[in-house]
């Protein structure tokens, strides 16, 4: 393999190499930055409540719930509860 292509193999690993951890930092350093109450109803989602139930439980209405949720994917830098959880889970 010519060092050219050796070098623009190894500058793509470096590259995703630091991506990543860019991105697990960010994740990290994001899940700080939830209130309480958002952490609490994505862990109600992560153990897969629906919005009503978690609503009752909680006392709130589920206009709250929905507005926590799109907040804390907000935050997280996300556009699905799926991958707010997969975040939220990394480095756990």
């Amino acid at each position: 393999m010519p060092l050219e292509d050796q070098l623009q193999t190894f500058c793509l690993i470096a590259h995703r190499k630091l991506d990543h951890c860019r991105r697990a930092g960010a994740g990290a350093e994001a899940r700080r930055r939830l209130s309480p109450r958002e952490h609490q109803v994505m862990e109600f989602i992560a153990a897969g409540q629906r919005p009503k139930a978690i609503a009752q439980a909680l006392s709130l209405s589920e206009a709250s719930i929905r507005l926590y949720t799109q907040n804390a994917r907000m935050k997280l830098g996300v556009t699905t509860n799926a991958e707010a959880i997969n975040l939220m889970q990394e480095d756990v």
